[in-house]
């Protein structure tokens, strides 16, 4: 039996949209969430990385929309959370249930590399397994030898090119409002700048793609996937190349953010799907 975190969230306007909660909020409660399970069953993020100079990288989330939820069905909503060790010891996941009335309507996962922090008063950091004295602090439910699957690559595959709509380009600055503790780029912010991407591209393209593309305007967002590979920094200068598919009956937006400082380097793909 894994260990459960519990939290209650107050409905707020700035928390959703027209159509559900926004996926920045979603991201931010279930962050909430993880350092108050990290707290109690761990320790607080701020102690993990002083005193046992210990941190949790996020390489990506998974945010899916189970049923309707807007902000006038109910006053608030719970929030499940439990943690869990795979892949050798390699990968710490967070698994979040928003619930409300006994029923969960998002259900979401977020997957942190463990590193092991390079010095004193510094956030550079090198990806490690999970090691005692910390293992030690997870019961052996909370631990198992699966590989967790990548989403990212298997929405890909099945994306075609002959049901390509549309493909834009656009720039992106980070800003400190982009940006965590470390001066790197937010994940809780990744998805919010796609979708603005996404936005821009349907209002900025021609009346016929437009009106294929309405759908992701008009309607709410069934799942989003995020997958980072490396990260940006403070005023880092990135392209977000954004291309609309028609996937089966719905629409599938995949976002790719590019930079060439360095060279080329793809950092994250975000994948946001709606349906008809």
């Amino acid at each position: 039996m894994q260990r459960e975190l519990k939290i209650h969230v107050h409905n707020d306007t700035s928390l959703f949209d027209s159509f559900q909660l926004q996926v920045r909020s979603i991201l931010v409660v279930s962050m909430r969430c993880w350092a108050q399970w990290a707290q109690e069953h761990l320790y607080s993020f701020p102690r993990l990385i002083k005193e046992f100079k210990f941190g949790l990288v996020v390489v990506g989330a998974h945010i899916k929309h189970e049923k309707p939820y807007t902000f006038f069905d109910g006053d608030g909503f719970d929030v499940r959370a439990v943690g869990e060790v795979v892949q050798e010891r390699r990968l710490v996941l967070g698994h979040f249930d928003f619930v409300q009335a006994g029923e969960r309507f998002i259900s979401v996962d977020v997957m942190c590399r463990p590193v092991a922090m390079m010095g004193e008063n510094t956030f550079a950091a090198m990806p490690c397994q999970l090691e005692e004295p910390l293992l030690a602090k997870f019961i052996p439910s909370d631990i198992t030898d699966r590989r967790r699957g990548r989403k990212v690559p298997q929405v890909l595959e099945r994306l075609t090119p002959e049901s390509l709509i549309a493909e834009a380009e656009r720039s992106s600055v980070l800003h400190r409002h982009d940006c965590e503790a470390a001066d790197q780029w937010s994940y809780i912010e990744i998805g919010a700048n796609a979708a603005s991407a996404r936005e821009a591209m349907i209002q900025n393209a021609d009346n016929e793609v437009r009106k294929r593309l309405q759908p992701a305007l008009s309607s709410p967002i069934r799942s989003v996937d995020i997958e980072i590979r490396r990260p940006l920094f403070l005023y880092d200068r990135a392209q977000i190349v954004t291309r609309a598919y028609q996937d089966g009956g719905g629409l599938t937006f995949v976002h790719v953010y590019r930079s060439r400082m360095g060279g080329s380097h793809e950092h994250a793909t975000i994948v946001e799907r709606f349906d008809a």
